[in-house]
């Protein structure tokens, strides 16, 4: 019987690779820090190199490549036969390109952060064989992301005021349209992407605009009780990013049904928390 290569997986605090690291159980999965990638044995047996570590300071501040922790990967891999698996952002897609946004639009970056991960991406692909690399540009995630006093995501923020206040603070209106992905689904994708060999570019959403409001509505409905205040009538950042190169890659989809069944359930490991 043939085993098969283990996974390598940089960072192992992010809910992502907790997901990850829980949906792939039955694979040889080796966690390590990015100063474990100096030591020739870690590799022995790796047939894939996937990274969840990010440098926060990257969310705000501008592109140094010593806080680029994928290029510093991509260093310690170059002449290695392992294909690289990098976690970038669909938001480094230009105001132009973002409603279907297909993989070849033009990247312009819509922020700091979005201009960042451009940087990282270019990084990664001038030190590595194109052939052995992976680029998943993520939509935003719908994942239980509640701790108390944090704040620096979407669902953290959500979560957050929720089960404090019992209120939910829009400061836009909530018919804005966005492209959401769950944290369930992406692990089934990327480990698929991962069995499948697959190399490229791939846009890793729903691959349909959803509203917003009803993302909260959902959550509420789970948690039982709550109320959604709106702040602002403005409709801002719109997007949902095309998925059909994954689809057809992966062979399977995120339905509007698993979106909302998934919110429910946040909401009510939420209301227990």
């Amino acid at each position: 019987m043939t085993t098969a290569p283990a996974i390598l997986m940089v960072g192992r605090n992010s809910f992502f690779a907790r997901c990850f690291a829980s949906t792939c159980a039955d694979f040889s999965i080796r966690h390590v820090s990015i100063d474990d990638l100096d030591r020739p044995e870690v590799y022995e047996g790796v047939g894939t190199v996937v990274n969840f570590a990010f440098n926060p300071r990257l969310y705000r501040e501008v592109y140094k490549p010593a806080l680029d922790v994928d290029s510093k990967i991509a260093e310690k891999l170059a002449g290695r036969l392992l294909r690289y698996v990098l976690l970038s952002s669909r938001t480094v897609y230009g105001a132009n390109a973002k409603w279907n946004a297909r993989e070849d639009a033009e990247t312009e970056g819509d922020s700091i952060y979005g201009m960042n991960r451009i940087a990282i991406e270019r990084a990664v692909t001038e030190r590595l064989d194109p052939a052995r690399l992976t680029i998943l540009r993520i939509s935003n995630t719908i994942a239980y992301e509640f701790q108390p006093g944090r704040r620096d995501t979407f669902m953290s923020i959500l979560l957050g005021a929720l089960r404090e206040r019992g209120e939910i603070h829009f400061e836009m209106n909530p018919q804005t349209r966005r492209d959401f992905i769950t944290d369930d689904y992406f692990c089934c994708v990327l480990r698929r992407l991962i069995e499948a060999g697959a190399t490229g570019i791939f846009n890793v959403g729903c691959g349909f605009p959803v509203a917003t409001g009803d993302i909260a509505g959902w959550i509420i409905e789970g948690f039982g009780n709550g109320r959604l205040i709106i702040g602002s009538d403005e409709v801002r950042d719109e997007f949902f990013l095309n998925t059909n190169r994954l689809r057809e890659r992966v062979g399977v989809a995120l339905s509007a049904e698993a979106l909302r069944d998934r919110c429910r359930e946040i909401g009510r490991r939420l209301a227990g928390a």
